[in-house]
C-alpha cells in the first residue's frame, strides 16, 4: 500500500504543474530565507521556518505594493478539510509574513538616532499568501474560518480535475517497493519528468507514472487561471473540442451560462464556448444560499456582483505571460435582466 505522503507529493506536483503552466513560477530557494531540506522547500518563519508544498511567484505584482509570493498547502484526504487545516494555514502566513532578520549589529544600530542609513538587514521582502487546495472538498466550518481570514480555498474534486485526482487515489491500491517509491518521490519533488523517472520501475508503476504524466500534462495545458474583482480564483478548462488559438483573444464583452449537463458554468463569446469552470466555493455557497429562492435572480446576481469582470492569466508556447482583463456583455445582462422581469 503507498503511504500517504507520495499521494501528496503527486498532489502537489500536479497542482505546481497547472500553475507554471498558467504563468507562475516556482521560487527558486536562495538559501538564506528560503532552502531546500531534503525534498522540502521551507521558508523561514518568525517562530520556525515551514515546509512549502508549492512555492509560487505569480505572473505579475501589484503596484504600490511588496512584491507577493503564495504558497499552496495541498492535503489528499478522503473526507472534507476541518477548521483544524484552515487554522494551520492562517499560522503558516502570519508566521512567515512576521519574520525579519535583525541581529546585534542591527539593534546596536537602531539605538543611534543620528545614524545616517537604515537598520535593516538587505534582503528581499514579500507579502505570502497562503491558500489552502483539497481533493476532497471542505467543511462549512473551515469555509467560514477562511472567509473571515481571507484565505483561497482551491477545490480539486470536479470533474474536469477527476482524471489526474483518480489516478493519486490508485496509488494505495498499486504496489511499491521501496526503490521505485523514492524514484517517484524524488521525481515529484523535483519537478521533473515522472513518466522518465520511473522507466525503470515495475511494469504497473512504471504504467500509472506514464498514464498520470500524460493526464497531468493534458489538463495543464489546457488550463488558465481567472481572477474575480473580489480576489477570488477560477481554474478555467478550455473544452477539447475547441480551437487552441481561440482562448487567446476576446472581443469586449463575453457571456456566462450554467450548465446541467456537466455541472459547470461556460464562458462564451461570440456565442463559442471558450471555457468551462467551477465555482469558486466562497462563491458557490453564495449562489447556493440564493437558488432556493429564485434561481434567475440568484445567477444574476452572482453574474453582475461578483463576475462582471475577469482577469485571466494565459502563458503562450514560447512562455509569454499575456492578460486580458473580460467585461461581462452590457448586451447579456440586459438581456437577462428582462427575461427576469418577464
Amino acid at each position: 500500500m503507498a503511504s500517504k505522503n507520495i499521494k501528496g507529493y503527486a498532489f502537489e506536483w500536479f497542482v505546481r504543474k497547472v500553475l507554471n503552466h498558467c504563468g507562475f513560477t516556482s521560487v527558486i530557494p536562495d538559501n538564506k530565507i528560503v532552502f531546500k531540506n531534503g525534498r522540502n522547500v521551507m521558508v523561514h518563519g518568525l517562530g520556525q521556518p515551514h515546509n512549502t508544498d508549492v512555492l509560487v511567484d505569480p505572473p505579475i505584482q501589484i503596484p504600490f505594493f511588496f512584491p507577493s509570493r503564495l504558497i499552496i498547502e495541498c492535503k489528499c484526504k478522503n473526507v472534507e478539510l476541518g477548521i483544524e487545516h484552515g487554522r494551520n494555514v492562517f499560522g503558516l502566513r502570519e508566521d512567515i509574513n512576521g519574520f525579519d532578520v535583525v541581529t546585534p549589529d542591527i539593534l546596536r544600530d537602531r539605538a543611534n538616532y543620528r545614524r545616517r542609513s537604515p537598520a535593516t538587514y538587505n534582503f528581499d521582502r514579500y507579502h505570502y499568501q497562503v491558500a489552502l487546495a483539497s481533493t476532497s472538498g471542505f467543511k462549512v466550518t473551515t469555509q467560514e474560518f477562511a472567509a473571515v481570514h481571507r484565505i483561497p480555498l482551491l477545490q480539486f474534486k470536479s470533474a474536469i480535475f477527476s482524471p489526474v485526482v483518480d489516478l493519486i487515489y490508485r496509488l494505495d491500491d498499486i504496489p511499491i517497493n521501496r526503490q521505485d517509491k523514492e524514484k517517484l518521490l524524488d521525481a515529484f519533488a523535483n519537478g521533473g519528468n515522472v513518466a522518465l523517472q520511473a522507466e525503470t520501475c515495475v511494469s504497473e508503476v512504471l504504467e500509472w507514472a506514464q498514464q498520470f504524466s500524460e493526464e497531468c500534462d493534458t489538463i495543464a495545458q489546457r488550463m488558465d487561471i481567472g481572477i474575480l474583482d473580489n480576489g477570488s480564483i477560477l481554474f478555467l478548462f478550455k473544452p477539447y473540442y475547441a480551437d487552441e488559438d481561440e482562448t487567446r483573444a476576446f472581443a469586449d464583452g463575453y457571456s456566462l451560462h450554467w450548465s446541467t449537463r456537466h455541472n459547470y458554468w461556460s464562458l462564451y463569446e461570440n456565442g463559442v464556448e471558450k471555457y468551462c469552470f467551477e465555482l469558486p466555493i466562497e462563491l458557490l455557497r453564495i449562489w447556493a444560499n440564493n437558488y432556493n429562492v429564485d434561481r434567475r435572480e440568484a445567477a444574476l446576481h452572482l453574474k453582475e456582483g461578483y463576475m462582471k469582470n475577469i482577469t485571466i492569466y494565459t502563458k503562450s508556447a514560447d512562455g509569454k505571460v499575456g492578460i486580458n482583463v473580460l467585461t461581462l456583455s452590457s448586451t447579456f445582462i440586459n438581456n437577462a435582466l428582462q427575461e427576469y422581469q418577464q
